[in-house]
């Protein structure tokens, strides 16, 4: 929970919607949206990934300013 926030700063570097981060040694890849459990509690995030960025940064030189380790599933 720590590694995800909805909305956040141009500071916190690690996964929010709508924007990329690098998952350590492996794909870059973007929160695209969230479901929630009846109390509003965060239960599965969404993300898809970029293929070509397996260990490497994007080939159109868009910047990854995050890496985060892993993701809980």
């Amino acid at each position: 929970r720590a590694d995800f926030r909805e909305e956040a700063n141009k500071q916190y570097k690690r996964l929010v919607l709508g924007k990329e981060v690098r998952l350590r040694n492996a794909y870059v890849i973007k929160a695209e949206r969230v479901e929630k459990d009846e109390a509003g509690e965060i239960t599965t995030i969404f993300c898809s990934y970029d293929a070509e960025t397996l260990s490497k940064d994007p080939a159109d030189g868009r910047k990854v300013k995050g890496v985060i380790h892993w993701v809980s599933a």
